[in-house]
């Protein structure tokens, strides 16, 4: 399960970047925003394999689906109130 999430991030944010920069381009400030949160991003995915092995699969598999849950019931919530 975690193998197939992060594969999944993988590739839908990489797609969604392309995608970004075919339709509309991606501007400089992003670039470089991108590049000073990396290392961030790298520390948060070492902690989180530090942690991964604490957890669960159980644990995991449930927190992950109530990210996701609550994610997509923020973003409806926000797309109805503003139409």
């Amino acid at each position: 399960m975690r193998a197939t999430t992060l594969t999944l991030f993988l590739f839908s944010y990489g797609g969604a970047l392309c995608a970004q920069m075919l339709f509309a381009g991606v501007p400089f400030t992003i670039w470089k925003t991108a590049a000073v949160l990396t290392p961030l991003v790298m520390l948060g995915a070492f902690c989180g394999h530090l942690v991964s092995r604490r957890l669960s699969e159980a644990v995991f598999r449930t927190t992950i689906l109530s990210i996701l849950m609550l994610t997509g019931l923020y973003l409806l919530f926000t797309t109805l109130y503003f139409l």
